[in-house]
């Protein structure tokens, strides 16, 4: 099993394949590595320094979903199960995507690997094998069960002799690796080379490994310099090379989509884009037993490069990344002996293909899908997609991932409420499970009233209060907020009292703010010019904070150059911008200046005792998308806590996209609500007391969309 290479391992590999060429320069000027050496047909006996097996301790596993949005995917022999890896360098094993039960993925301790493989044992465990971003080797076993999942590690090899490529072998007892070094290598379960083939003049850059359950898989090694294929066999443990090298033309580097092995093993698939603005593809099939070539054509419904998929010994699909892909006929190829040029193969009519619906096959996510076994799989940001070829439905498999633009914490930091998704939920942090349902509404504001009650704002300009206990819908009121609310936020004047603050969309709409009254929504009204910025939420506009910063006579800072500012009772708080970005308090005494970190202020949250202030910075901002959006929820943000006392920051938390913050009543716990989940912090310490990224694990099946 192989995955789809990320940029970052990309790049890794490109360093080792240099140092790996300088290698095998000097490898083959030894007279036992000379030209007149014999090709090797048979078993090299292994070099001495072979990989120690590691004390095989049992580490207990948890299970959960991926922190982050899911990136690769590779199935074992049978698609029958999964490792994924998502954007931050996590890894999950699902143990059975065939099920229609929900299942929540176990959670491995690896990072970041440029590599991965599995394999599923006679006894239901799991062979993962992994090889890390610096070149080195893990291999380990992974046992599930109803109650729990283990993992131990058998065996690891050194980055001092990197890798390229390693494989988990069906049956789970043998893993095939591929050095920088060009040595090809067979493992067993305690880290012995049992089988290797190292010759000078068998220099493989990658390897194809087709898997054939219940036999050896089918190997075959992609040779440069020109481009070449060698079928190499594996029988009773003994590697050996298996016929003669097979030229194949391809416009670009040897790559996994373009140069592909069919599952039985005798045909090699040659992909080919001969012209870059047409939508027209060829393939060219080798023989690998007997060189013969045919040669087919393809017109697909655009002009970027498909995806290959086998899905049998017969048929090819082509994943053009439209949500359309094309089954291909291989019987219909025709014989070929001549060049595969562009100017060669234009005369050679495009075949009738049957074409199919694809669901999650929209641009790059092609880029990611596989096919094993007539099972085609993609991981999407927060669910793996399995789709079964010969039929007309897929499942998705994963939790609602919850991704909140709005929370709050109740006077203890006891409970905490998200809004993600439309829904509006509870939940106590010391209590186990999931969240509780609230209500259906799109709430771009919450907070908790007393014990038993939770007011909201709608996006619409909807005031909504619930009763905690049941959920039931106590008050509502349309507030008269042209067009629809753009930024919200709640400033608390008592257990059950407070003043809802409400921006419109338009630049010039005033500020609203509905009181509450003892746990109920009391009247609206606009807002004094200078007012909005007692919600943080709400942003100051620079005319705003010049007429703030001149009624308090404060001349360390220009109108300018305040990047966010609000007012907390008597106190102010300034935050200015620059490489190193300056906090002024003022209000109390004389104005105390802080230094803050790297990045550019965007907005300043102070605790309800005003000791403390949360701070959200920008520490990179997303691509563009288009010409002028962006996508702001991947912003990459800091949030830090500043003591005012003693002018130090006590932590800082990397998070996406940051879209509210909360303090409990007390001031001894905050929440972030963003792109990267909910999670609920000591603000003493940053240490996190819940972590909210996903709902529950379900299993739904949907019928393929229509073409």
């Amino acid at each position: 099993m192989t995955t789809p290479l990320t940029l970052r391992s990309s790049l890794a590999l490109l360093a080792l394949g240099l140092a790996a060429s300088a290698c095998a320069n000097r490898h083959s000027e030894t007279p036992e590595h000379s030209a007149t050496s014999q090709p090797p047909t048979e078993v090299i006996t292994p070099a001495p320094d072979e990989p120690e097996a590691v004390d095989e301790e049992l580490v207990a596993l948890s299970r959960g979903m991926h922190a982050s949005d899911m990136s690769e995917a590779v199935m074992d022999a049978r698609a029958e199960a999964a490792l994924t890896l998502d954007l931050d360098g996590g890894v999950r094993l699902w143990p059975d995507i065939r099920s229609m039960e929900a299942q929540t993925p176990v959670v491995l301790p690896v990072q970041e690997p440029s590599w991965m493989s599995l394999a599923k044992a006679e006894d239901g465990s799991f062979l993962v094998a992994f090889v890390d971003t610096a070149g080195a080797g893990r291999v380990a076993r992974v046992e599930v069960e109803p109650n729990g999942a283990r993992f131990r590690t058998l065996f690891e090899t050194p980055a001092t002799e990197p890798l390229f490529e390693l494989h988990a072998l069906d049956g789970g007892q043998r893993v095939l690796s591929l050095r920088v070094d060009h040595r090809v290598e067979l493992f067993d379960m305690g880290g012995k080379v049992v089988s290797a083939i190292d010759q000078a003049s068998f220099v493989p850059w990658q390897l194809r490994v087709s898997p054939r359950p219940g036999q050896a898989p089918a190997i075959m090694a992609i040779l440069a310099g020109p481009t070449r294929v060698q079928p190499v066999s594996l029988r009773d443990d003994r590697l050996a090379l298996d016929g003669d090298a097979r030229t194949v033309v391809i416009d670009r580097g040897p790559n996994r989509n373009d140069l592909s092995l069919s599952p039985d093993g005798t045909t090699i698939a040659a992909l080919r884009k001969p012209r870059s603005r047409k939508s027209r593809v060829t393939i060219e099939l080798v023989d690998l037993a007997t060189d013969q070539r045919r040669l087919l054509a393809v017109e697909t419904d655009d002009r970027a490069l498909p995806r290959l998929h086998w899905v049998d010994d017969g048929h090819l699909l082509l994943e053009s990344g439209t949500g359309h892909g094309f089954r291909v006929d291989l019987s219909k190829a025709i014989p070929w002996t001549g060049e595969t040029g562009r100017d060669e193969t234009d005369g050679v009519a495009a075949m009738a293909v049957e074409e199919v619906a694809l669901p999650y096959s929209e641009g790059s996510l092609r880029s990611h899908a596989s096919v094993i076994a007539g099972i085609r799989l993609v991981p999407t940001s927060d669910a793996l997609v399995l789709d079964p070829l010969d039929e007309d439905v897929h499942r998705k498999i994963g939790g609602e991932p919850v991704r909140p633009r709005s929370v709050a914490l109740d006077a203890d930091g006891g409970r905490v409420a998200w809004s993600s998704g439309g829904k509006v939920m509870v939940e106590a942090l010391d209590a186990a499970g999931e969240p509780r349902v609230l209500a259906d509404a799109d709430a771009i504001e919450l907070a908790f009233l007393g014990e038993d009650r939770l007011v909201g704002l709608t996006r619409s300009g909807e005031a909504k209060l619930w009763s905690c206990d049941d959920g039931q819908e106590l008050e509502s009121r349309i507030l008269e907020v042209e067009g629809r609310a753009r930024a919200a936020g709640f400033v608390r004047s008592g257990d059950r009292n407070g003043r809802l603050g409400i921006l419109g969309e338009g630049s010039k709409d005033p500020v609203f703010q509905l009181e509450v009254v003892d746990g109920s929504l009391g009247t609206a009204q606009a807002v004094p010019t200078g007012g909005r910025s007692q919600w943080p939420e709400l942003g100051v506009s620079r005319r705003e904070a010049s007429e703030i910063v001149s009624t308090l006579g404060f001349t360390a800072i220009s109108p300018g150059d305040i990047r966010a500012l609000v007012t907390a009772g008597d106190r102010h708080y300034i935050a200015g911008g620059g490489a190193a970005p300056l906090l002024y308090a003022l209000g109390d005494g004389e104005p105390r200046e802080l230094v803050l970190r790297a990045g550019e202020v965007e907005r300043l949250v102070p605790d309800p005792s005003g000791q403390r202030v949360a701070v959200v910075q920008l520490v990179r901002r997303s691509e563009t998308f288009g010409l002028i959006e962006r996508d702001r929820s991947l912003d990459e943000m800091a949030v830090s806590v500043v003591d005012l006392r003693s002018g130090k920051r006590l932590w800082t938390r990397a998070s996406m996209g940051v879209d509210d913050l909360g303090w409990s009543g007390d001031g001894q716990r905050v929440a972030i609500a963003g792109r990267s989940g909910g999670r609920v912090l000591d603000a003493g310490t940053g240490e996190v007391r819940l972590d909210r990224r996903h709902l529950a694990a379900t299993v739904e099946q949907v019928a393929d969309p229509a073409l």
